[in-house]
This record gives C-alpha cells, sequence and structure tokens, in this order.
C-alpha cells in the first residue's frame, strides 16, 4: 500500500515537473521579438537580431525567408509570406522589418528591346516577366498588409529606409517619404511604428536616414553593442535604419511584457510622445506649415528634391533645429517607460507622458506647457 502511494505522489510530482515546463516555455514562447529578414546578408541579419535581443536566446525569433518571396516570379506558387509567418506572428509581441519591398522599375519599349537582347529572350518574354515581378511585388505588399491589420494586438516595428534603392543599391542620402514610396515603411497603421535613425553629434536626423513629418514617427541614434555573434563589428562604425528599427522594437517588447494589458496601439502613442523636443515652438510651427501649404511648394518641395546638397540646405535655411519625423526629435527609452508608469497609476495618456517630460527635465516648464498643442497639431 506504501509503494502505491508513494507512486502516486511520484507520478504527480513529475506531471506537475512537465506541466511547468511546458508552462514555462509557452510564456517564453510570447515575450518575443520577430525579426523579418532577408536571407542574403548574414551579417546584417546577426546585427539587426542583436539590437532586437541582446545575448537572449529565448527572446528572438528570426524568419530569414523573406528575400524568397519577393522575387517571386508567380503568386501562386505554393505558400506565400502570409502563411508562412503566420503562426510566427501570433507568438510574438513586436514583429520588426529591417528591409523593404521595392517595386519593380517600370519599364519602357525601349527597355525591353535591350532585356531582350541581353538575355536572349522575346520582347514577348521580357514583358510578361516584367508583369509577373510586379503581380508578385502587388501580392506581397498585400500580405504584409494583412499581416498587420489581422494581428492588431502586434506592434509592427519597420525601418525608414537609408536614401533611394537604386538598381539593388542604397544611395546612402535621405529623402522624404511623401515622395518616395517605400514599402513597409510608407504605411500607415496605429499598430506600426517607422523609424529613422539620428546623428547625436549634429543632434538631428541622419543626413542617410529618410523622413517625414507624415510617414516616420521616430528617431533613434545607435549605440555600439558588444557582440559576441559578430565580434568583428565590435568598435567599428554602425549606422543605417536597419539598427535603429530593432533597437526600438527591443524597447517595446520589454515594455509590452512588463505591461501585458498594454495594447500596441497605446505603446505607438507614447513612443510618439517620448522624444527630446528641442525646440517646441519651432516644431509647432513647422506642423503649422504642414497644416497649411502645399506639400509641393516651398520648403516640401526643398525637402524632397532629389539632390542631397538642395536638402540639405533646406533644412539649415527653414528649420535648422527641427527634426522631420513625427515626435520631433530623438526618442527617449526612459521617457516612454516613466509614460507607461503614470499611465499605469490612472492619468490620461497625454497627462502622463507630460508628467514624464516633467519628471526628466528635458524641457523648461513653459515649453511643458505647449507639448499638447504640438501633440494636437502632429495628429499624435
Amino acid at each position: 500500500m506504501l509503494i502505491v502511494v508513494m507512486s502516486y505522489i511520484n507520478l504527480r510530482f513529475i506531471f506537475r515537473f512537465f506541466l511547468f515546463i511546458i508552462l514555462f516555455n509557452n510564456l517564453n514562447l510570447v515575450a518575443q521579438v520577430l525579426v523579418i529578414e532577408p536571407n542574403t546578408n548574414e551579417a546584417h541579419t546577426g546585427i539587426v537580431e542583436w539590437y532586437a535581443c541582446g545575448d537572449s536566446d529565448l527572446s528572438c525569433l528570426v524568419f530569414t525567408d523573406f528575400q524568397e518571396f519577393i522575387y517571386l516570379e508567380n503568386k501562386n506558387v505554393e505558400g506565400n509570406l502570409y502563411d508562412s509567418i503566420f503562426d510566427k506572428v501570433r507568438n510574438s509581441n513586436v514583429v520588426n522589418f529591417s528591409m523593404e519591398l521595392i517595386p519593380p522599375t517600370e519599364i519602357t519599349e525601349i527597355d525591353i528591346i535591350r532585356a531582350a537582347q541581353n538575355q536572349g529572350l522575346s520582347e514577348e518574354d521580357v514583358h510578361e516577366k516584367y508583369k509577373l515581378r510586379l503581380e508578385s511585388y502587388t501580392f506581397q505588399v498585400e500580405s504584409i498588409t494583412n499581416l498587420i491589420t489581422d494581428f492588431q494586438n502586434k506592434l509592427f516595428v519597420v525601418a525608414a529606409g537609408n536614401g533611394l534603392t537604386i538598381n539593388g543599391l542604397q544611395t546612402f542620402s535621405g529623402i522624404g517619404l511623401d515622395k518616395y514610396e517605400s514599402y513597409p515603411a510608407h504605411f500607415e497603421f496605429d499598430n506600426l511604428i517607422t523609424v529613422a535613425s539620428y546623428d547625436r553629434l549634429e543632434d538631428k536626423v541622419a543626413s542617410y536616414s529618410n523622413y517625414s513629418l507624415i510617414h516616420v514617427d521616430v528617431a533613434l541614434s545607435i549605440r555600439s553593442y558588444a557582440n559576441p555573434k559578430h565580434p568583428g563589428l565590435i568598435g567599428q562604425p554602425i549606422k543605417g535604419t536597419s539598427f535603429a528599427s530593432p533597437s526600438i522594437a527591443r524597447v517595446a517588447d520589454q515594455i509590452m511584457t512588463a505591461n501585458l494589458n498594454l495594447d500596441s496601439q497605446t505603446l505607438k502613442k507614447i513612443f510618439l510622445r517620448s522624444c527630446r523636443i528641442k525646440d517646441v515652438d519651432a516644431a509647432t510651427n513647422a506642423s503649422i506649415d504642414f497644416i497649411t501649404k502645399n506639400h509641393t511648394t516651398g520648403i516640401f518641395k526643398a525637402l524632397n528634391h532629389s539632390i542631397k546638397a538642395v536638402r540639405d540646405d533646406a533644412k539649415k535655411t527653414y528649420y535648422s533645429d527641427v527634426d522631420f519625423v513625427k515626435c520631433g526629435g530623438e526618442f527617449v527609452k526612459e521617457l516612454a517607460q516613466r509614460c507607461v508608469k503614470y499611465l499605469n497609476d490612472g492619468l490620461s495618456l497625454d497627462q502622463a507622458c507630460i508628467n514624464a517630460h516633467s519628471e526628466l527635465g528635458i524641457l523648461k516648464a513653459s515649453e511643458i506647457a505647449k507639448l499638447q498643442n504640438l501633440w494636437d497639431l502632429r495628429g499624435l
């Protein structure tokens, strides 16, 4: 009888032990960042993963088959982006895109003739190949759109991009996304944050980073972390919105994991209110100009000019101390964390973030009083 009882107790202990292990693993599956990357650059993927997750092996999922879907020439090929990462998105808090979908370059009749000669194809085959590439691109943009809209409880963080992409190469000369269409950076969703890079030495959005008061939400300077996965990169200058984006994703995941009742839309609004604004009056004037002026004239035309020198001169001439992202300056993690704290204390979102600014003492009291008006003007 004693042996039977002891066996029963042991079985109960074993059952509870394995149940604990299962529950523990499931908890870890939910508290993580999903990093979506092309499989063409292992070093790039490793750095992005590091900025998103640090040295934790439990907090990151990496999906590196994205390139396969960008260049599909037949959208009916079995499987697509949505089906492939559905479960991975479902088991994540935050999804990071440090890449872009590049639309096929529009081709002329001359382009078709030259391509046919160079590739040994008929003109009809070249035209059909371009048509399939365009359909594939459209299909994948729609797939990402479906992911973002279907997973409203997830926060999607995307890189603003580093200038134009021409023939597969980055120009590394930032341009306004009001003119240049790039997905997923060009999307406008309540659960999506587009991230630019910030130059801390010059105290403005980095010259290589894309920007927009309409499409770009926050900007962040890149700090060099010791990265044991790529020790050769330690001490090397690292720049690019590809790495600013996962840095934001990392903060977002930490906040969402510690505040399970915080939804992705509210967290985005918190991030938009958590920037170090250098001049509230200048930022307010820029916002008024965007509301009252035509985007094709004056500063707007200059800021979207194809020549970098013209854009830089426009920034210096018009608003030398205004950063062209929605939040108006460099993102500050401590502001976001304090804003969440006050929000949990029962304050309204705006008042919680105003208290956060007051507590950190970045702005003068007279400027803090104007924050509410600035946020309202920028539609934050």
